[in-house]
């Protein structure tokens, strides 16, 4: 089943967009999305949307390299409260002295449902669900067991030009049994049609035998319209292991869903 996902993606893609018309009245509020940082937005795709982010990556590994051709992220707005997330990756990984790897990463699905708006001190909050699937992809990067991870997205209007974002979680990697708690913080800065961000993130697995992991990265964001937003990123360790750097660019669209 090496062609299965990107078969299911440009099915999806050609369903919803045979189905699809474009938002010429354009929503109250731009488009929110979960990139380009690791921090996921609290906000929730608008009911009746079909959202899709992709982003296409360069990580340097101190062996080697790894392109991420690309990463995309679709979400459909069930309802005020609640969206649908499918993920998928194709990667293409050099590690001297070893085989090349070229394939789709398993596949996820999850989902994101709204507990609260934002109130004064009160922030939005969020809390996202995902699960990839076993057995889908090639035996080169599959998986053994349902790999869930949850985390809890929180966000903070702090002025005009000033936000916060921050997350809390836990996930596991489909091969070991022990848990890896996640943490990232975000501040971010608009103007005009740009936005700027700075990001801390880093994993804490379970057990002294993993390595604890921390990074940063920063980026900016340029609305096109309120519906369709380019990305670029930097991203680089500060802890010393496998990972060393990525760059990353990014667009997401955000489109309405034809109702009969």
């Amino acid at each position: 089943m090496k062609y299965f996902s990107l078969t299911l993606i440009f099915s999806t893609l050609l369903l919803l967009q045979t189905m699809a018309q474009t938002d010429t009245l354009h929503l109250p509020e731009p488009i929110a999305t979960d990139r380009p940082d690791q921090t996921e937005a609290a906000a929730i795709v608008p009911a009746g949307y079909v959202q899709m982010e992709f982003g296409f990556g360069h990580v340097e590994h101190k062996p080697g390299r790894t392109l991420i051709l690309p990463n995309a992220l679709l979400k459909y707005g069930v309802n005020e409260f609640f969206e649908l997330r499918f993920i998928t990756s194709y990667a293409s990984t050099r590690i001297d002295g070893q085989p090349d790897a070229d394939g789709f990463l398993p596949l996820t699905l999850g989902f994101k449902t709204k507990f609260t708006e934002e109130h004064g001190i009160w922030p939005k909050i969020s809390l996202l669900g995902h699960f990839v699937l076993p057995g889908i992809v090639g035996n080169d990067v599959a998986i053994k067991n349902l790999a869930p991870d949850f985390r809890f997205a929180f966000a903070h209007t702090l002025s005009k030009s000033f936000s916060l974002g921050y997350n809390l979680g836990v996930f596991w990697d489909g091969s070991n049994p022990e848990p890896v708690f996640i943490y990232s913080l975000a501040p971010g800065y608009s103007v005009g049609k740009f936005g700027f961000y700075v990001e801390g993130y880093g994993f804490i697995p379970q057990g002294s035998d993993r390595e604890v992991r921390f990074l940063m990265d920063g980026g900016m964001t340029y609305l096109v319209n309120n519906n369709l937003q380019l990305d670029l990123s930097y991203g680089h360790n500060v802890t010393d292991n496998f990972m060393e750097s990525y760059t990353a660019l990014g667009v997401s669209y955000r489109f309405r869903v034809k109702r009969q």
